[in-house]
């Protein structure tokens, strides 16, 4: 069977988390936050049609049809290199640290890029990236 095109994978997201903002009646314009395991492109599309901000990690195998450089080559890249890629009103970042986190995003038409510190353990203290 195939994750990425499943039905039962594609709703499980937003079933969860449409059905708590129904439940809670949750006003437009409010933020959600969650985790890789419910966040998917139909949340997202779900989200803004309703007028709800949302963001979240996303698994690499809910990425289908997304035009990133593929996981391979894109670990033997620098540390700290991103990707940004725009979908309509989603907004996608790719980033690689120690591994790579892709986060999914309908909250801003802008972005921009900053310079963040690190924190090193051995030393107690931070640095520039």
């Amino acid at each position: 069977m195939d994750v990425n095109n499943s039905s039962k994978a594609n709703r499980f997201g937003p079933s969860i988390i449409i059905g708590l903002a129904e439940q809670a009646q949750v006003l437009q314009g409010c933020k959600f936050f969650h985790d890789n395991l419910f966040t998917t492109f139909s949340l997202m599309d779900k989200m803004t049609k309703r007028v709800y901000g949302s963001s979240g990690t996303m698994r690499q195998n809910r990425l289908f049809d997304v035009p990133f450089t593929p996981p391979n080559a894109f670990m033997k890249l620098p540390r700290g290199i991103s990707t940004v890629l725009c979908q309509g009103k989603k907004l996608l970042v790719r980033r690689k640290d120690s591994n790579i986190v892709t986060v999914a995003k309908n909250m801003d038409e802008k972005y921009t890029e900053t310079f963040v510190k690190r924190w090193n353990r051995r030393r107690r203290a931070t640095f520039d990236n």
